[in-house]
């Protein structure tokens, strides 16, 4: 058995096993350089900011897909589509509702266009029984 590589760099521990893909794999991290936050980077809580409470406007209408578990309980997912074309395949956000507020928050379907607005695939994944 192999024992853990230990290394610090740019004030992180990374510890892995030495096996020659993960050698690899490291070397090609360190070449990254340090970690820079985002400028938009906050340590406070998105669900806080109070822009969040008040509606952008309708900015399209969301095209509910249903879903069907093992179980036979349905449930849906709202996608939003990008309104404008940034990428031949566009990310997808995923966003799930809970802490942040209710499935039917402002907040939820807000943050979704606002997304679909920069060229992202987004989808509302809604509670059972809707």
């Amino acid at each position: 058995r192999m024992e853990p590589v230990k290394h610090w760099e740019h004030g992180h521990l990374f510890q892995y096993q030495p096996t020659e893909h993960n050698q690899r794999l490291m070397e090609r991290l360190l070449k990254l350089g340090p970690y820079q936050k985002p400028l938009w980077y906050s340590k406070h809580i998105f669900s806080m900011w109070p822009g969040g409470a008040y509606r952008l406007g309708k900015e399209g209408t969301l095209k509910r897909e249903r879903l069907c578990g093992s179980d036979g309980g349905a449930f849906a997912a709202d996608w939003a589509e990008p309104t404008k074309v940034v990428y031949a395949c566009p990310p997808v956000l995923v966003i799930l509702p809970g802490v942040g507020g209710g499935e039917r928050s402002v907040k939820m379907e807000n943050f979704g266009w606002m997304a679909a607005s920069l060229g992202w695939r987004t989808v509302i994944l809604r509670h059972r029984g809707w």
